[in-house]
């Protein structure tokens, strides 16, 4: 009953005629904490332990609470980061983001974000659950909702969309800074969403975990896309301390980003342990009064009409489900094989092998498309995360070079060590021998011939599949960066195929995809 004293807050600013029915729901909830089990106990165990100082939630989500909804055509972050700071598009956009309750949110992610010693961070340290998560920000619906009985494999993370307006805010600010000629605040917005991306790539369950890592790769490329298009000036703005001083901010492994140091999300698997201990009895099988019910709720969750129809079909395939100590053994087999190849290098062959989730027998095991998640996405991002990384301190060490000296680098080891302390090993390149691939358009020696500007063809597919390939020339005002890609043989960077494995193709890093996309989208008129 340790909440009442926040309950009765709560209800004292609320009207009178209000009061009753708003106090009884509150009453009620104090109960709920002994509905929560062991399962939910201990996802919650280490958020318990963040010290209250440090907890992002109690910071960031009263100013999330009175947050506006953007305009419209830029709910998505990627919208946000292509926006072009023109037309009425980015009126709006301008407008929405000067608004005081977006001017409340920047300033309580420069607190949660202040902090880059990664022993000594924020968190963002929410319980999962009504009954264990703030009384306002439940109020608020910026909690993750279990239901009744609570079951972390119904969690509905109702916070998430407004964590995700957050995003698009920080995009917007980015690009509003840098319009004002300010492309060094700018940059720090994007770090501090990099850092926001962080936290939320370390939470326990897959749907958060997942929805950090994208943040983090936008963060990335935005990262870059700002010093591209400060390059694009007649007179650039920044200065090759500005651009050294926010690489440094992305060093690793001893900095906040810390790749390494991301661990494989364990929530999923505690709760499809809960699930099993919910819909299948000891020692025997499915449950028959529970197990079509509890699987029927979450599978039809958001369409009611298909609750009846989906308890139908789960009421089927009771019979031929695996009893219930083989549904255990098919679950630990799952994610023990999950938790072996996190640890492998990219490289290596048994990654290249099917996931024992995908080997599941669907009849026996059909209840593993709601207990277990299909995290290998994650296996992908991550790699992509380190390739980006890596990208975006090579590439802002090389514009540093260029804003210092006048000129482009012979080569990357002249970044040393003024902008860079070690050349970094492309992570694409199989052999883990070679850095990056750089080069200048128009400065290479071909026999009898003038120089010639560089040819590339785009595909712009990692950043969205709407966006459609093109070809660009790049002259000597500019260079070239780039990884090996998929296929691990570098070839010279006249195909951006990115994450596609392409015999032709690589993975470009400068340019920024971002901001070749964006100026062929306004060269077509799309943002008019």
């Amino acid at each position: 009953m340790t909440m009442l004293p926040a309950f009765r807050s709560i209800v004292s600013r609320i009207a009178p005629a209000a009061k009753v029915a708003v106090a009884l729901v509150l009453v009620l909830s104090v109960a709920a904490p002994a509905l929560a089990d062991e399962f939910v106990r201990k996802v919650n165990a280490d958020y318990a332990k963040v010290q209250p100082s440090r907890r992002t939630e109690t910071i960031l989500f009263p100013a999330m609470s009175k947050l506006q909804a953007p305009p419209r055509g830029l709910e998505r972050p990627l919208d946000a980061a292509m926006l072009p700071p023109t037309g009425s598009a980015w009126a709006a956009a301008e407008a929405w983001a000067n608004a005081k309750p977006q001017r409340d949110v920047l300033d309580a992610v420069k607190k949660v974000t202040e902090v880059e010693q990664w022993k000594d961070a924020f968190a963002l340290a929410q319980p999962y659950g009504a009954d264990a998560a703030d009384p306002d920000q439940v109020i608020e619906g910026l909690f993750t909702d279990l239901g009744d009985p609570p079951l972390l494999g119904a969690a509905d993370f109702k916070y998430l969309p407004r964590w995700r307006t957050v995003e698009v805010l920080l995009h917007i600010e980015a690009t509003r800074l840098q319009k004002e000629g300010k492309p060094l605040e700018a940059l720090d917005a994007m770090v501090r969403n990099l850092w926001l991306g962080r936290q939320m790539a370390d939470r326990v369950m897959f749907r958060e975990s997942s929805t950090g890592y994208a943040q983090m790769m936008l963060a990335l490329q935005r990262l870059r896309d700002i010093p591209f298009v400060d390059s694009r000036l007649e007179s650039p703005v920044l200065t090759a301390e500005n651009v050294r001083d926010i690489g440094r901010r992305l060093r690793e492994p001893q900095g906040l980003l810390g790749i390494d140091r991301l661990l494989m999300p364990q929530g999923d698997r505690i709760a499809a342990e809960q699930l099993i201990s919910k819909t299948m009895l000891p020692n025997a099988g499915a449950n028959p009064d529970t197990f079509s019910p509890v699987l029927a709720a979450i599978t039809s969750r958001g369409r009611p009409l298909r609750l009846f129809s989906e308890t139908a079909r789960w009421d089927a395939l009771r019979s031929l489900h695996a009893d219930t100590n083989q549904t255990t053994a098919r679950l630990g087999i799952v994610y023990d094989d999950y938790t072996r190849r996190w640890a492998l290098n990219y490289h290596d062959p048994v990654l290249r092998r099917p996931f024992d989730y995908t080997r599941t027998d669907r009849t026996r095991y059909s209840s593993m498309d709601v207990f277990v998640r299909d995290i290998s996405q994650l296996f992908r991002d991550r790699h992509l995360l380190r390739v980006e990384a890596e990208g975006t301190r090579n590439a802002l060490a090389l514009y540093g070079y260029r804003l210092q000296n006048r000129r482009s680098a012979p080569s990357l080891a002249a970044l040393r060590p003024t902008f860079i302390q070690n050349l970094e090993l492309d992570v694409y390149d199989p052999r883990r021998a070679a850095t990056l691939s750089y080069f200048v358009p128009m400065t290479r020696a071909v026999a009898n011939a003038q120089p010639r500007p560089h040819e590339m063809q785009v595909f712009p597919e990692l950043l969205d599949n709407r966006y459609q390939q093109f070809q660009i020339s790049l002259r000597d005002d500019t260079f070239v960066l780039y990884s090996v890609g998929p296929d691990g043989a570098a070839n010279g960077a006249v195909r951006a195929t990115q994450t596609t494995e392409d015999p032709r193709g690589d993975y470009v890093v400068w340019p920024p995809m971002l901001s070749l996309v964006r100026k062929n989208l306004e060269d077509q008129g799309r943002f008019r």
